[in-house]
């Protein structure tokens, strides 16, 4: 098949060196959905579609193209290998084929919906009838378009339908013998769309992208799917748009996790209000009550030390109520509004103090999170750690809890790159620390820090 006539000029292009919201704004402009990168000497550097662009720049969207290259495809081909090369596999990631000269500047693009009208074009020239052209199922090109996993539909430059996938069907519900020879008015008429995309295309004479919504569909499905429909005209030489090809694609699970996503962020804000509510409740009822002569000593201290950072041990026997001390020392000092956090030293398993008290950064060590994870003095950042039993810790870990005392800042395991921490440091114990000093079992310039 020779597809050198199929080339066309890229309309739509971005320089590498464009920001990410000034890109959005012009495909949003010019409804396009995906587009060739280059860089400024013209050479083509990869593919980008408005939805990977969208999920690589969620934080910062004034971030420039360059940043996110290296997690985008490159689906280029060269000018000499294209009639040995090309096939409807090519198109697997895109719409669109970008067609580079020997240097790999971007010199053209072929579109996969001329690439596919070409390929039924090539069935059998001489068919006239709608149904006739249908009937060529053994053709291998057929063969290919009924493998694919996206739905295909056809339709003429009047609007009747001329082809739809074996993928269409399963997508839509709708059966081919339905809406082979037929016109888009008359599928609409007996309910079988609820709009149609070839016609706006016919009638507008460009692409056209849309979310329809299919009564049946996968296995007859009664409650229906929502699919994105990306329709795109074919003209012939005389400038008449002469077929409609539309690329359907289920998205119907996108939509229920993206309903899903707004119903717990509506309920994760009700929980912060509910928090915030409650943390207000506590602090105007503190949970110390205060009688006896050594218990007013303690609030004394604690009114003392609350608007300081000053760090606190805390001596006891088990189940005199050092936790609700350091709480009350919390509640009452300048980082009210920030975390509590909790970490009970004697619970926690040796081989994972480091992980969790510092965190850990992908790929840290085995069975590790592929995002990584922060640690409890991360967690504690603006607001009080409490390390309760804190004379359990190994030494190991006591060596590295000594710099973050000293230095505020932390290393992840695994990370090579230092985190600032501005967390209040709040310990307890029941054991006598100096005896384990003495014994070596606690080190000394800890206990003094």
């Amino acid at each position: 098949m020779y597809t050198t006539d199929l080339i066309s000029k890229c309309n739509f292009v971005i320089n590498e060196n464009d920001t990410i919201s000034h890109v959005l704004e012009l495909t949003f402009m010019n409804k396009i959905t995906c587009f060739p990168i280059i860089d400024s000497h013209g050479k083509y550097l990869c593919t980008c579609s408005v939805f990977e662009l969208n999920q690589h720049s969620r934080n910062d969207k004034s971030l420039k193209i360059h940043n996110i290259i290296e997690h985008l495809k490159r689906d280029s081909i060269k000018i000499n290998e294209i009639n040995d090369e090309l096939c409807l596999n090519s198109f697997e990631s895109n719409d669109i084929l970008y067609i580079c000269d020997d240097f790999g500047s971007l010199i053209g693009e072929i579109s996969k919906a001329k690439y596919i009208i070409k390929c039924i074009d090539m069935l059998n020239e001489d068919l006239i009838k709608y149904k006739e052209l249908y009937k060529q199922e053994k053709n291998i090109n057929i063969a290919i378009l009924d493998s694919m996993h996206d739905g295909v539909y056809l339709a003429d430059g009047n609007g009747y339908t001329i082809y739809a996938n074996d993928a269409y069907t399963k997508i839509s519900g709708i059966k081919k013998e339905q809406l082979i020879g037929k016109h888009a008015t008359q599928l609409i008429a007996e309910g079988i769309y609820l709009d149609s995309a070839s016609l706006e295309v016919i009638d507008k004479k460009k692409p056209v992208t849309m979310i329809d919504h299919f009564k049946y569909g996968r296995q007859n499905r009664t409650e229906g799917r929502s699919c994105l429909l990306s329709a795109s005209p074919v003209f012939d030489d005389k400038g008449n748009v002469a077929r409609v090809i539309t690329n359907v694609r289920d998205v119907s699970e996108l939509m229920e996790i993206q309903l899903k996503l707004e119903e717990y962020e509506v309920l994760n804000n009700k929980y912060i209000i509910e928090l915030e509510k409650l943390r207000e409740e506590y602090l105007q009822h503190p949970e110390i009550i205060a009688k006896s002569k050594s218990m007013v000593q303690i609030m004394k201290k604690i009114n003392i030390i609350k608007n300081t950072d000053a760090k606190v041990l805390i001596l006891g026997e088990t189940g005199v109520g050092k936790e609700v001390v350091a709480k009350e020392i919390h509640n009452s000092s300048l980082r009210k509004n920030g975390p509590f956090i909790k970490v009970n030293c004697g619970a926690i398993p040796e081989n994972l103090f480091e992980s969790e008290l510092f965190g850990y950064e992908k790929g840290a060590f085995t069975g590790a999170s592929n995002k990584g994870k922060s640690g409890m003095f991360e967690l504690a950042d603006g607001g009080t750690i409490f390390l309760d039993e804190i004379a359990e810790l190994p030494l190991s870990v006591q060596a590295k809890l000594l710099r973050i005392l000293q230095d505020g800042e932390v290393f992840r395991v695994g990370g090579v790159n230092s985190i600032k921490v501005n967390a209040r440091v709040i310990s307890a114990t029941n054991r006598d620390l100096k005896e384990l000093v003495k014994q070596g079992r606690f080190r000394e310039d800890l206990y003094y820090d």
